[in-house]
C-alpha cells in the first residue's frame, strides 16, 4: 500500500526530545500551554501585552538567539504527556507537586504561590487561617489547593459553597451569601482590578511555587533555564512584571511570606 506524500512528511518532521546542545543547533524552542491559559500570564492571541510567563521565556530565546515555537494543548492536564512526547521542551508555568516531581524536573521558581483568604469591604479582613472557621466560606469548583487550603485552616468541608465560575463566587460575596473564599496571589490580583472591594486577609496552606517543567533527562535545559530564572529574581524586572500583570497587591501577599 502506498502512504501519502503529506503523511510521510509529517512523520519525518515530527520532532524528537531534544536537550539543551541540540536545541540550540535548531535554533528553536519549543514550549507548551494550555489553550485556556489566563492571558495576563500566557497571551496566545497575535495582539495585547504578552504575558507575565511569555515575557520571560521570549526573553530567554532572544539572549539564547532562538526562535520560540509555542504549542498548545486543550487542558493544562495533557502539558506533561507532549513533553514525555517529545513534541515540547518547556512546560510553561506548572505548580510543583510531590507528584509531578516524580515525572518531570522543575526549573528555578519563576514564582511563588501562596493562597489567601479574601472577603468584601466594608467587613475588617480575614486576619488569620484559623478565622476562616467562622466564616461561610465559598470556593470555585475544581479549585483543588484553594480547598485543600480552606480544609486545612479549619474549614469544615462539608459547609463550603461551591460556585463554576470566579463571576459567580464574586457575586455571592458582594451579596452576603458567602462571607470568605480562597484565592492564589496571583488571581486576587487579577480579580481587584474588576472587584475593587475584593480584599486580602491572612495566607492560608503552605507556601507552593510555579516553574518550568522539563524532562529529567534534560539537565543541560534545566541548567541554562535556572541560570536565567534566578538571575532574573534578582533583578527589579521580575518585581516590575508582577506589578504590571498581576498588580501590587500580589507582591504585598507573596512578601507576607
Amino acid at each position: 500500500m502506498r502512504i501519502p506524500v503529506l503523511a510521510l512528511l509529517l512523520c519525518v518532521a515530527l520532532p524528537a526530545a531534544a536537550d539543551w546542545p541540540e536545541i540550540q543547533k535548531s535554533g528553536r524552542l519549543r514550549v507548551v500551554v494550555a489553550a485556556d491559559e489566563q492571558p495576563e500570564m500566557f497571551n496566545l492571541k497575535p495582539t495585547g501585552e504578552p504575558g507575565f510567563e511569555r515575557e520571560m521565556i521570549q526573553s530567554f530565546a532572544r539572549l539564547h538567539k532562538l526562535e520560540l515555537d509555542v504549542v498548545t494543548v486543550p487542558r493544562y492536564d495533557e502539558r506533561i504527556a507532549e513533553l514525555d512526547a517529545g513534541r515540547v521542551d518547556v512546560i510553561m508555568g506548572i505548580i510543583r507537586t510531590p507528584e509531578r516531581e516524580k515525572l518531570i524536573a522543575f526549573s528555578a521558581e519563576t514564582m511563588p504561590t501562596r493562597r489567601v483568604a479574601v472577603n468584601w469591604k466594608p467587613r475588617p479582613p480575614i486576619a488569620t487561617a484559623a478565622a476562616l472557621k467562622a466564616e461561610k466560606v465559598g470556593l470555585l469548583q475544581g479549585a483543588s489547593s484553594w480547598k485543600a487550603a480552606a480544609v486545612e485552616a479549619g474549614v469544615a468541608e462539608a459547609g463550603i459553597r461551591y460556585y463554576p465560575s470566579l463571576d459567580a463566587l464574586f457575586a455571592a460575596l458582594g451579596s452576603g451569601e458567602i462571607t470568605a473564599s480562597v484565592l492564589s496571589a496571583s488571581d486576587l490580583g487579577l480579580a481587584r482590578r474588576k472587584h475593587p472591594n475584593l480584599q486580602a486577609g491572612a495566607l492560608v496552606g503552605p507556601t507552593t511555587s510555579a516553574g518550568w517543567g522539563v524532562r529529567k533527562a534534560d539537565t543541560a535545559l534545566k541548567a541554562a533555564l535556572d541560570e536565567y530564572v534566578t538571575s532574573l529574581r534578582k533583578t527589579q524586572t521580575w518585581s516590575r512584571l508582577m506589578v504590571k500583570y498581576f498588580g501590587e497587591e500580589t507582591l504585598l501577599v507573596l512578601g507576607k511570606q
